[in-house]
Order: structure tokens, then C-alpha cells, then sequence
């Protein structure tokens, strides 16, 4: 997956923030339902979901989250 665009990224520190502070607990071990671990992203042609989920990748792939693993009981 290539570097967002960020000309199709505006204003959504929200969203990107939902996912990494969920994926920063699970790492912590903080228990969620399935349906919790679940995020999903709306909406018509050109608002920029591609976009925002290449800059969620890229944020993931950042050095904090390099090292970490999920814990075996996040994956039934």
C-alpha cells in the first residue's frame, strides 16, 4: 500500500484516532467484544476512505507499534 494522499485527507484526526487508541489498547491486553474490534467507513466515491485507511496504515506501521504484538486471546 503506497503513502496516503494528502490532498484526499483533510480533518480526520477523529477517525484516525478511534483506531490507533483502539489498536494501543488491545495491545495493552484491554479486553473488547468482536463486534468492538470492528471499525467501519462510509460514504460516496471521492471523500477520501481509501485515503484515511492508507494514513491509518501508515500511522500502524509507525515505531510504536513495530515491537508490539496482539495477545493470543485477541484473535478468537
Amino acid at each position: 500500500m503506497s503513502d496516503f494522499d494528502s490532498d484526499n485527507f483533510i480533518d480526520r484526526h477523529y477517525e484516525t484516532g478511534l483506531v490507533t487508541n483502539r489498536v494501543s489498547d488491545m495491545l495493552k491486553g484491554k479486553p473488547f467484544d468482536s463486534k468492538e474490534r470492528v471499525f467501519h467507513f462510509v460514504g460516496p466515491l471521492g471523500i477520501g476512505k481509501s485515503s484515511l485507511l492508507k494514513r491509518i496504515y501508515s500511522l500502524l506501521l509507525a515505531e510504536e507499534y513495530k515491537n508490539e504484538t496482539l495477545p493470543r486471546s485477541l484473535y478468537a
